[in-house]
């Protein structure tokens, strides 16, 4: 018979390996999951990477859904088309990273327009929001929408939006703002719509906008960055409201207005700023035309150049 001294010992060893296994063993990670039309998430979870393709995809189809998750990506694998009229076409929450590989999200619509393009909804889902690597073109009312919450945790990069702003004439009806309140906003390429981007916006880096029928940005609610930028061919290239914006190497070509702030206390930071002849006015606060640029923004930085010498 075991003394009771030693089951004693024997059962301090046994709990010590229990504790040091415990320890001593790899954590364990949980790959990321995608809620796709289950906002209550009851029912399991898709896998964490689901494929959008009419033959063999988890989804035949983007449009028509809500998707939201946990490190959740979404393989667009082929064009999609939409063509209901003042209808969104899909609805991300958080978790989400939407990537085209290079293909487009078009409204064929001619007569009227579809809602937004892409609609996000934070209130579900967990982690960071991606749109990626498309194009958004057509009748779509909206390109990207609103994220209505703050963070650094919003991205759209490498896309184009041309929403046929002119298609008017073949009655398709005014377009509205190609993206809204995102925050991190890195090489875009947007055209043919009322307003470019507009909202609450912390930075907008390697852009092109054109051809926009009210302003190229329209920046309200943070002190936003726009930087390595070309903003063109439009009513007013950027409009500030009620923030310090800073402008950093952006070219301004054939604007109507290049910058409107909303008041002479309200200047931007200009750093190698470019502006071209064309406008009408280089510069506008209390709305009206000011004599100089200079009246719009204070300098800052090594350099800066004007084509017309009549702008300062």
């Amino acid at each position: 018979m075991l003394s009771r001294d030693l089951v004693g010992r024997k059962t301090i060893l046994l709990a010590s390996f229990i504790c040091l296994s415990i320890i001593g063993a790899p954590q364990i990670t949980f790959a990321g999951e995608c809620y796709v039309d289950d906002e209550s998430e009851a029912s399991p979870a898709d896998p964490a990477t689901i494929t959008i393709k009419s033959s063999g995809g988890t989804y035949s189809e983007l449009c028509g859904h809500t998707i939201h998750g946990s490190g959740c990506t979404v393989e667009i694998e082929e064009d999609q088309t939409f063509a209901d009229a003042n209808t969104d076409c899909v609805r991300i929450g958080k978790g989400v990273t939407l990537d085209f590989n290079g293909n487009d999200l078009t409204c064929t619509l001619t007569s009227s327009r579809c809602g937004y393009a892409i609609l996000p909804n934070l209130a579900t889902g967990s982690g960071a929001l991606k749109v990626k690597d498309g194009v958004i073109d057509g009748c779509w009312q909206f390109g990207i929408g609103e994220v209505t919450s703050s963070g650094t945790g919003q991205t759209i990069e490498d896309i184009t939006i041309d929403l046929d702003n002119d298609a008017p004439t073949v009655g398709c009806g005014t377009a509205g703002i190609g993206i809204v309140g995102w925050k991190n906003i890195k090489r875009v390429n947007l055209s043919d719509i009322e307003y470019g981007i507009c909202g609450a916006i912390t930075t907008i880096e390697d852009a092109e906008i054109s051809d926009m029928s009210v302003a190229g940005v329209q920046a309200c609610g943070e002190n936003p960055t726009i930087k390595n930028a070309i903003i063109r061919d439009s009513d007013v290239g950027v409009l500030s409201a009620d923030e310090q914006l800073t402008l950093d190497n952006v070219l301004l070509i054939d604007n109507n207005v290049n910058i409107d702030v909303d008041s002479s206390s309200d200047k931007a930071t200009l750093k190698k700023i470019v502006a071209y002849e064309g406008a009408d006015c280089h510069c506008t606060h209390d709305d009206t035309c000011q004599n100089s640029i200079d009246d719009c923004g204070t300098f800052s930085g090594s350099f800066v150049s004007f084509v017309d010498d009549a702008m300062r």
